[in-house]
């Protein structure tokens, strides 16, 4: 038995609603000044159903399902690679980076953690050392 006749035909729905449902959640929390549930609730979404979602959509309608030209969704072996496409996307997000890069040094921990970096130093030393190495 292989995965993908595990997974349920709506999983992947069910996932991404899950996901946009504690998404929506974490957001409206952290707006509402939380702050530990707010993170727990975003991570939850961005790192577990999200990539789930991913997974089961794949997985139910991959191998199974053709497509209009009578091939199947796992392999396209006349087509080239869209390298174009990921250049152009690497290209736009190169550019919305470089629209929001900071002039100067930030606020806070990055300055002193750049200072430091600098110095061979320890910033304020009762956390930071372990998570400095």
């Amino acid at each position: 038995m292989s995965l993908s006749s595990r997974i349920p035909r709506n999983a992947p729905i069910v996932c991404a609603l899950a996901a946009v449902v504690l998404l929506l959640a974490g957001y409206a929390n952290l707006w509402a000044g939380g702050e530990t549930l707010a993170s727990w609730l975003l991570v939850l979404g961005y790192v577990g159903l999200i990539p789930l979602a991913c997974v089961a959509y794949a997985s139910t309608a991959g191998a199974d399902e053709p497509t209009a030209a009578g091939k199947s969704f796992a392999a396209f072996p006349d087509e080239p690679p869209p390298y174009r496409v990921a250049a152009l996307l690497g290209l736009v997000v190169f550019v919305l980076y470089v629209l929001t890069l900071s002039p100067s040094t930030a606020m806070w921990d990055t300055s002193e953690y750049i200072a430091a970096a600098k110095t061979l130093g320890i910033p304020h030393p009762p956390g930071n050392p372990v998570f400095v190495l």
